[in-house]
Parts: structure tokens; C-alpha cells; sequence
């Protein structure tokens, strides 16, 4: 796996690449196991992170993950004029329809990196770097319920 991800081209590089650059706010979309990988890809690349969003019925005032405020999706779309989404959970197809017609919302990606079946280049050392986080991400999800990923 590690060679094909090392020497096939993908669109995600380039939509990391467009991230980086991009000057509005992104959010991160779930606070979940695919968030934890998710934000350590965008750390990786230098991408910041302007807010963490959860869904209206899983959030509660004062909730924090990983450093970082958490918010609902909608309150917080209501303080920007325009953002870039990063959705962090296997479920997406439901959520992008529910948001696909949200003009607040500029581009929405999903980098669905518990199924990690895609290759790009410079993905590679990432892969590499994190190879026991998604070789024990089974492990991890199921152990999901001790591990603290909020705080009050």
C-alpha cells in the first residue's frame, strides 16, 4: 500500500494544496476518530483549523476537543460569510445533502482517512508517520469509550 500511495497522483493533495492556501475559515466537521486523523493531516500541512463543528443534538455549551472549542454547525455558519468544511466521519453522504445548498459554505471536502484505500504523493510520509494510528484505528474506535476526547 505504501508504494502505490507513494507513486500515484490523487485529487486530495491537490485539495490540501487549495486549503493551505485558502484565505476563509475552515472548520473541522465531527470530533470523532476520523477527526483525530484528519487534524493531524492538516497539522501535517500546516493547515489551520478555525473552529471544530458538531451537529446540533451532539453539542453541549463548553465542550472542547483536542484544544479546541467546539461549536454547532449551524450557530457557527451563522457567524461567517463564507467557510471551507473538512467532514470527519464515514456518514458524510447524509450530512452533504443536509449542506450542499448552504451558500455559506464555499468548498466542502471529506478525507475519509479510516478507509484509507486512496493514493497521492506526498501522502507518504504522513502514511509512514502515523502507520500504527491506522493500523490500531479498530482498536482505537473500540476502546473510543475510555479515552476522554471532550472536556467540560
Amino acid at each position: 500500500m505504501l508504494k502505490m500511495i507513494q507513486n500515484v497522483p490523487n485529487k486530495i493533495n491537490d485539495d490540501l494544496i487549495r486549503l493551505k492556501k485558502s484565505d476563509l475559515p475552515l472548520f473541522l466537521y465531527g470530533a470523532g476518530v476520523g477527526a483525530i486523523m484528519t487534524k493531524k493531516l492538516l497539522v501535517s500541512y500546516n493547515i489551520r483549523i478555525e473552529k471544530v463543528v458538531v451537529d446540533e443534538k451532539y453539542y453541549k455549551s463548553g465542550l472542547v476537543w483536542q484544544s479546541y472549542p467546539v461549536g454547532s454547525l449551524k450557530t457557527e455558519l451563522n457567524k461567517y460569510n463564507s467557510v471551507n468544511v473538512i467532514i470527519s466521519f464515514s456518514n458524510y453522504t447524509e450530512i452533504i445533502a443536509e449542506i450542499k445548498n448552504d451558500n455559506r459554505i464555499f468548498e466542502c471536502f471529506v478525507f475519509d482517512l479510516a478507509n484509507i484505500a486512496f493514493p497521492f504523493p506526498n501522502y507518504y510520509d504522513f502514511v509512514v508517520d502515523n502507520i500504527l494510528s491506522f493500523e490500531n484505528l479498530q482498536t482505537f474506535a473500540e476502546s473510543f469509550k475510555e479515552i476522554p476526547l471532550f472536556t467540560f
